[in-house]
């Protein structure tokens, strides 16, 4: 009975000083986050992160303010106006889809945007990834500003079908 009971206060005593074991994830969420806090502390970031390894969540967090006004802070889903910045990830996506062989950018527009103008029938994916399309650039309109504002009146009674 004496050996059992130093066995188990052995084992007990051996867990209390045990160091849970800390997951890879854990360890590079704590790195990411501390590598984006110096950015932000240094004033050089604000927005959100989003990392995933292995389509598992590894970070998703906002730094800085999204709205420095009022205080608001930046949070994982904070709309962000991202213009051109785009553009690059979306090129890249549209040649490893013609890699896979999910579509082709010598193929027109129209097999993929429905319903299409007849006047883009001529136009290939190409020409949009070059912007030799001929297609103006809305943000370029005159009136764009005053049609961003409200750019259709809300309907006079909401219902699933004015959605």
């Amino acid at each position: 009975m004496l050996r059992l009971s130093v066995t188990f206060l052995l084992l007990a005593a051996g867990m209390a000083s045990a160091q849970p074991a800390v997951s890879p994830d854990a360890e590079l969420t704590a790195k990411i986050n501390s590598h984006v806090e110096a950015f932000v502390q240094s004033g050089r970031f604000q927005g959100a992160v989003l990392v995933a390894r292995e389509r598992r969540i590894v970070l998703e967090k906002g730094y800085g303010l999204a709205q420095a006004e009022w205080g608001v802070a930046n949070a994982p889903d904070t709309k962000f106006r991202l213009g051109s910045i785009t553009k690059q990830f979306t090129g890249m996506a549209v040649v490893l889809l013609e890699q896979d062989g999910k579509l082709k950018t010598s193929a027109s527009v129209c097999e993929y945007v429905t319903p299409c103008p007849e006047k883009w029938k001529p136009i290939t994916l190409h020409h949009l990834l070059t912007h030799t399309s001929g297609i103006p650039n809305f943000t370029s309109f005159p009136d764009y500003e005053k049609r961003m504002a409200c750019p259709h009146p809300p309907p006079k009674r909401w219902s699933a079908s004015a959605l």
